[in-house]
């Protein structure tokens, strides 16, 4: 799904993040394609929706793993923050 076609995001179901000696969130551990003959990552360019420490909303794509000056482990990332939904019940707005 194209980055710019999410338009919304889900307000449960996030996977939290493991911290640990080599931290990871399992969500998104599979965000590239490996080449066995290049042996370079790719990304899969998949649009994910994160949720940050405070509860903030916002769509995340990795665009690279490389960078040309730096090299490896340089991630080109695209996001953007979700607006806060209203909605009203009988006079009293909710999140």
């Amino acid at each position: 799904m194209a980055f710019d076609s999410v338009t919304e995001l889900p307000a449960d179901g996030y996977i939290p993040t493991t911290f640990a000696a080599d931290t990871a969130n399992v969500a998104i551990g599979k965000w590239y394609d490996y080449s066995m003959w290049s042996h370079l990552l790719t990304s899969r360019h998949h649009v994910y929706a994160i949720r940050s420490r405070t509860g903030q909303l916002a769509k995340l794509e990795i665009l690279a793993y490389y960078c040309r000056e730096v090299g490896a482990a340089c991630y080109t990332i695209r996001y953007k923050q979700a607006r806060p939904r209203m909605r009203s019940t009988g006079g009293v707005r909710v999140n």
